[in-house]
């Protein structure tokens, strides 16, 4: 029988072949090729097939998957979801994502209408400048200005695609509309021909077709005075007001003061005007000086927001009250405050707003001046958390003035350590009876007061005085506590590594769900905790160590 291996006795040895071996040994090695080479050539059919097969498995595996079984009101409901959730300016938008999935999803968000009511434009000219420019050294910039025009005009017209193909899918729903539009900083001394009207006219257009209803309209410009694009965007507004529109948010900040004669430029006559919209909600952030060009019928508006579009643009008190003086109808307000410290406020005329149940003061604390020309016998709800720059006592201020006042009545209160001290907190909360929900927010470093500095020398101070504005809430038995009546306690804590702090709010809880507690005093619902510096020890497991239900408390990191 032939030996399937020749010359394998040989192998690993130092045999010297004959040359007619040799002849062998070559012949050998080219039949083996030849093996091999057919081996691989069935390995890569068999790979072939395994691809094939495994393939078509997973495409089957696919149409049994439970999405596939979903019934369309249930998809849609997953997609309102989804819109609901997304941040804003998403890329790509969910809607537009989910009609890009398979030919069903696709034919389902197409004929939804409701899916594509919500149109976002996000336009910032220094990132487009950015593009083409990028980082040189040369300050002449006069080369790229065409080609920066050029990036601009087909940005325009991208967003006029988006907003025309929103509109279509939405089949006259009514729409919303949300902008941010910030010019580049760096054109704002250069003088050049303003293009932006010629430019923006076709999205206007569209934007002011009778056909389209907006109901809210949310503007975020950052305007440069001396040659501005979005300065234009407050047109659509404008374009809307006759077209339902029902709420309006409009944000505008300024490099400097706008000209009358750029306003003029942009808007009918320089005026912004609103008086056909149906407004219920406006909120105009931006500086008083410029608020003289607005247009709207403030005496038919329940919601406003106001004042300062940034903490470096001052919004004076006293112009707030003048803008208060056109609102006799508000049941809601948020006023957004900025000036100096050393600002010494005139006598203020007083001024009753009867209907008004939420305060919120967002930026400065308002000196003790404007809360006494200030009348809300309605005052249900005040917020002041947001509220930093002037640490108060219990003496003098606007906040506690407004507690005194009014604190009898208030169902919502919320104040932060940056506007009052411990005490004035102390102090106002013996005029809270009737408190419902209490937010106390906590930062050492929010205020560059005497006072709020001390704090951040000791991080023992800082905890033990959360501790002693806290302990007061605890019910005893023998003199009861301060705000009997509250259900829902949010608190936004410095330090959670205090034994202090944290043996507080464990008996707090403790307490005010004991079933012992007096009839006088509510159970607390809910309690939300957020802490910069997370606790040393877990507050839920304290309170399951002590048999208490620890259901509605929650603790998590503070954002702020």
């Amino acid at each position: 029988m032939e030996d399937p291996w020749p010359f394998a006795q040989h192998l690993d040895t130092n045999y010297v072949p004959t040359s007619q071996e040799l002849d062998e040994l070559k012949a050998l090695v080219a039949e083996r090729e030849l093996v091999i080479d057919g081996i691989d050539a069935e390995m890569v059919e068999l790979e072939r097939k395994r691809t094939v097969n495994a393939q078509y498995a997973q495409r089957l595996r696919a149409l049994s998957t439970p999405v596939r079984r979903l019934p369309d009101d249930i998809l849609l409901s997953i997609f309102f979801e989804l819109l609901a959730l997304a941040k804003p300016w998403p890329a790509p938008h969910p809607s537009v994502a989910a009609s890009h999935v398979c030919r069903r999803w696709r034919r389902l968000a197409l004929g939804t209408p409701l899916l594509w009511m919500r149109i976002e434009i996000r336009l910032t000219s220094t990132s487009l400048w950015d593009k083409v420019y990028g980082v040189k050294d040369s300050l002449d910039i006069r080369d790229y200005v065409e080609p920066y025009l050029s990036l601009c005009l087909r940005s325009l017209r991208s967003l006029e695609e988006r907003v025309r193909m929103f509109k279509q899918r939405s089949s006259g729903c009514p729409l919303q509309l949300q902008a941010v539009v910030h010019d580049n900083a760096r054109l704002r001394s250069r003088s050049f021909v303003d293009p932006w009207s010629e430019m923006f006219e076709p999205l206007a257009k569209l934007i002011s077709d009778p056909t389209t209803r907006w109901v809210n309209v949310s503007l975020d410009l950052a305007v440069s005075p001396q040659s501005s694009l979005a300065l234009h965007f407050l047109r659509m507004p404008i374009a809307s007001s006759g077209l339902g529109m029902q709420n309006a948010t409009i944000r505008l900040q300024a490099w400097s003061t706008i000209p009358e004669a750029r306003w003029k430029a942009v808007l009918p006559e320089g005026k912004l005007d609103l008086r056909l919209a149906q407004l219920q909600s406006f909120s105009i952030r931006m500086a008083y000086a410029d608020m003289s060009h607005i247009q709207t019928s403030w005496d038919s508006l329940t919601t406003l927001t106001f004042g300062s579009p940034s903490p470096s643009s001052t919004f004076l008190p006293l112009e707030a009250l003048l803008i208060l003086r056109l609102t006799p109808n508000l049941i809601h307000c948020t006023i957004h405050l900025s000036f100096a410290t050393s600002h010494a406020s005139p006598p203020l005329d007083s001024l009753t707003l009867g209907h008004l149940e939420s305060l919120a003061i967002i930026g400065d604390v308002p000196p003790r001046a404007f809360a006494e020309a200030l009348n809300i016998p309605a005052l249900r709800s005040l917020r002041t958390d947001r509220a930093t720059g002037v640490v108060e006592d219990a003496n003098a201020g606007s906040v506690c003035l407004w507690v005194e006042r009014y604190g009898t009545r208030l169902k919502e209160f919320s104040v932060a350590s940056s506007s009052l001290t411990n005490p004035a907190i102390a102090s106002a909360l013996k005029n809270l009876p009737n408190i419902e929900a209490l937010n106390l927010s906590f930062d050492p470093h929010a205020s560059s007061s005497p006072y709020i500095s001390s704090l951040t020398n000791s991080r023992l101070s800082i905890s033990t005085n959360e501790a002693e504005v806290l302990t007061p809430l605890i019910p005893d038995n023998a003199t009861g506590c301060l705000c009997p009546r509250l259900h829902t306690l949010d608190l936004e804590l410095w330090d959670g590594r205090v034994d202090k702090t944290m043996n507080a709010i464990a008996d707090l809880v403790e307490r005010r769900r004991s079933a012992d507690r007096p009839s006088s005093i509510a159970r607390l619902d809910t309690l939300d905790i957020g802490f910069r510096f997370p606790p040393g020890r877990n507050v839920l497991l304290d309170l399951e160590h002590k048999g208490v239900d620890a259901d509605g408390v929650s603790i998590r990191r503070r954002l702020r």
